[in-house]
This record gives C-alpha cells, sequence and structure tokens, in this order.
C-alpha cells in the first residue's frame, strides 16, 4: 500500500535569524556579526630572562655576541592577532599543518572586527620598591630592537615581514619604573589580518646580569 511521506516529528520548523547563528565561524563571510565581544587583548605579566647563552639567540644576535658588542640577550613576542576575526573561519586557501601543530592567533575585535584604530601598546617594568625616580643605572645602556611577523591568511605561516629595527632612542627610561612602547600593524590603519610583534632586548655588561624587568603587552 502506498503511503504518503511524512515530515519527521522532530524537524525544527523555526530557524535562528540572529547574526551569528546564520554565520558560523567554519562558514564564508555573510551576514554581519552581532553583539560582539570587548574590542581589546590583556596579555599576562611576564618576568624577562636574561641569557648569555649564544645558543639560544637568534642569528643577528649571535654576530654582535661573537664580536662582543653584547653580553646577554632577553625577547618578548606578543601573540599571533586576528585583526580580522569578522572574516571568521573563512580563508581563501586553507590553513597550513595539523590540527595539533598549526599556529593559533588570537582574535580581537577592534573597529569591529576590522582591526582599524587597534594598536598593541607593551609595558615595560623595573623591578623595585620605588614608584618613582628609580635608579636605572643597570639599564640605561640595554639596546631594545624589533620587528614584525604577519601573513595575510594563514596563522600557520606567519613569518617576518620588515626589517629589524633599533627602538632604543624610544626607550629611555629617565629614572621612570615604566615605559611603554606602542606598535601600528602593517596596514597603516587597516591592518593585515594575523600579525605579531617581537621585541629584543641586548646588553654589554662584564659581570653579573642585567636589572630583571617585567613586561605585558595590551592590545587595544
Amino acid at each position: 500500500m502506498y503511503r504518503r511521506p511524512e515530515i519527521p516529528a522532530g524537524l525544527q520548523q523555526t530557524f535562528s535569524r540572529d547574526a551569528w547563528h546564520a554565520n558560523t565561524p567554519a562558514s564564508v563571510p555573510g551576514p554581519p556579526i552581532g553583539n560582539l565581544p570587548a574590542p581589546c587583548w590583556f596579555g599576562s605579566p611576564v618576568r624577562t630572562s636574561w641569557t648569555g647563552d649564544r645558543a639560544k639567540m637568534p642569528s643577528p644576535i649571535q654576530t654582535e655576541y661573537d664580536e662582543g658588542r653584547i653580553t646577554h640577550y632577553a625577547a618578548w613576542s606578543s601573540p599571533i592577532y586576528d585583526l580580522k576575526p569578522m572574516l571568521q573561519g573563512f580563508t581563501a586557501n586553507g590553513k597550513s599543518g595539523r590540527n595539533d601543530d598549526t599556529k593559533r592567533s588570537v582574535a580581537v575585535w577592534t573597529g569591529g572586527g576590522t582591526g582599524m584604530g587597534g594598536k598593541l601598546f607593551a609595558q615595560i617594568e623595573l623591578h623595585s620598591q620605588d614608584d618613582d625616580f628609580v635608579n636605572t643605572a643597570n639599564f640605561d645602556e640595554v639596546v631594545v630592537s624589533t620587528f614584525e611577523r604577519g601573513h595575510v591568511s594563514d596563522p600557520g605561516k606567519v613569518g617576518r615581514i620588515g626589517q629589524v629595527q633599533d627602538v632604543t632612542s624610544n626607550f629611555t627610561l629617565d629614572g621612570n619604573k615604566y615605559i611603554i612602547l606602542a606598535f601600528m600593524p602593517f596596514g597603516e590603519g587597516l591592518p593585515i589580518r594575523y600579525w605579531q610583534q617581537v621585541i629584543w632586548f641586548t646588553k654589554y655588561q662584564e659581570s653579573g646580569s642585567p636589572a630583571p624587568f617585567t613586561i605585558q603587552g595590551a592590545f587595544y
């Protein structure tokens, strides 16, 4: 006997029109996303460790070490930021690497997910009991250099995209306990999607270790 097909009782009859549900993270960009997260990222304070071990230094710093220009090296890097999270899971050519070793990115929703107007701030704090007018004699000759890493579509392929720049002239403590460096992502206000900042610290010191310090990053 012929029986007319029936709709299963559990089939959903209505669908959410909410922008987030209409455009899940694995889809091609479509409806604009609503109820956006706060457009900021704050990192935890990181105590920087100086090293005099040549093997732990990147190749440009090893050259300076071999020439006797430095004795100690330290570094800090931001996470890889996704500065265009409005694109969600869309990538033009997919992502590289396996799920267990692909580099991860941190979404920052500045500019409504376009990255417009966002900056990275790196605050260095000397370890001192004084709040103001700190003795910085053991830190005055630190050389500070930095460079950017990035990729237009793939966090697994993020790499250096510019020259290493000496920013020591912007690192004058003048007896202060804190100093803040500010960085604008590559793209002149309209940044590439995946971006990271790396900071190197080097110092020549005949004996002992340079003054310890803590560095904390924030992006907004």
